[in-house]
């Protein structure tokens, strides 16, 4: 292996040069999720909060 050649230096210095990982990647994504999954959460507390009171009003 000859580093002196364009190619093959540009090859060896791509083998050490860290990029984004899976775990990287994947806390990303599961990040996203989890808000995703809050905000739905939230939205459904409020419904049934909502209903409750409905509820209560009916029943009074």
């Amino acid at each position: 292996m000859y580093l002196d050649q364009p190619f093959m230096a540009q090859a060896a210095s791509a083998v050490y040069k860290p990029e984004p990982t899976t775990t990287d990647i994947e806390e990303m994504m599961f990040n996203q999720m989890m808000s995703h999954s809050m905000s739905q959460m939230e939205e459904r507390m409020a419904e049934i909060k909502e209903n409750l009171e409905k509820t209560n009003e009916d029943n009074a």
